[in-house]
């Protein structure tokens, strides 16, 4: 599954039309679905050709609220297990601890936003022709 989704804007009434491809870049969405896709609108049921220039990748808000979520949970898990419940002959090594904590749950959400957003940018940053 790609991390986002694809859309464009319907000539008609202009709400947002959301679809999903398994693609890459507008080279794959070609030999995919061609270089006009017709798409049907939701909102106003007028069906239409859209060149593929003209559609645009978003990224999946539910992966970033999962990525943030398991950011949140796995810290406030972390603080709890090394800090809350070690002895406290050990406040000395607490800054160290808690920054040391942070870094793990932060990079892996650093890594998912960084590839969501390589890809978005891949996909829009390529024009078709």
């Amino acid at each position: 599954m790609t991390p986002f989704y694809l859309q464009v804007r319907c000539s008609s009434c202009g709400e947002f039309i959301h679809f999903r491809e398994r693609v890459k870049d507008r080279g794959d969405l070609v030999k995919k679905v061609g270089i006009n896709i017709n798409l049907k609108c939701r909102q106003c049921n007028k069906a239409m050709g859209y060149h593929v220039n003209s559609v645009r990748a978003r990224p999946y808000k539910t992966i970033m609220l999962i990525s943030s979520a398991f950011f949140f949970v796995m810290t406030g898990f972390l603080v709890y297990i090394f800090i809350l419940r070690s002895s406290p002959s050990v406040g000395s090594m607490l800054f160290v601890k808690s920054t040391g904590l942070l870094l793990g749950p932060l990079a892996i959400h650093s890594k998912i936003t960084s590839v969501i957003g390589k890809c978005v940018i891949r996909f829009n940053g390529r024009i078709y022709g």
